[in-house]
């Protein structure tokens, strides 16, 4: 549907120049909502990979785009820094475990109780 430029300055006070499109505007508001619901899918994918991941996520107060990636962001910061601290923990032990299995240590035993440890720790990453 298009509405000449006479119609809209007679009544309305936008002024605007040129004809208004309706579809074209209904298609660029239905492209956006699309691309809303995207979104959304989107975030809540990664909310259900990080909550799968062992994070407990809070719930967002609002429906907002800036909440919920906070929100994730912060579980995702937070799954990640306990992967990399299970890690650096897992190399250590194994580190501890090499160097009294082949007597420039003491404490093997200690070693591969803490080897066992980090294992266990970091096994809730695989």
């Amino acid at each position: 549907m298009r509405i000449p430029v006479e119609y809209v300055q007679e009544n309305t006070s936008f002024g605007f120049v040129g004809e208004i499109d309706i579809n074209a505007l209904l298609a660029d508001l239905e492209r956006s909502r699309a691309a809303r619901l995207r979104a959304w899918a989107v975030l809540g994918e990664l909310r259900t990979i990080l909550a799968a991941a062992g994070q407990e996520l809070e719930k967002s107060t609002r429906k907002s785009f800036v909440e919920e990636g906070r929100i994730l962001e912060r579980g995702l910061r937070k799954a990640l820094t306990e992967r990399d601290e299970a890690l650096r923990d897992l190399a250590a032990a194994a580190r501890w475990v090499d160097r009294s299995a082949f007597g420039k240590e003491e404490g093997f035993g200690q070693a591969h109780q803490a080897l066992l440890k980090a294992l266990d720790k970091a096994s809730v990453f695989v």
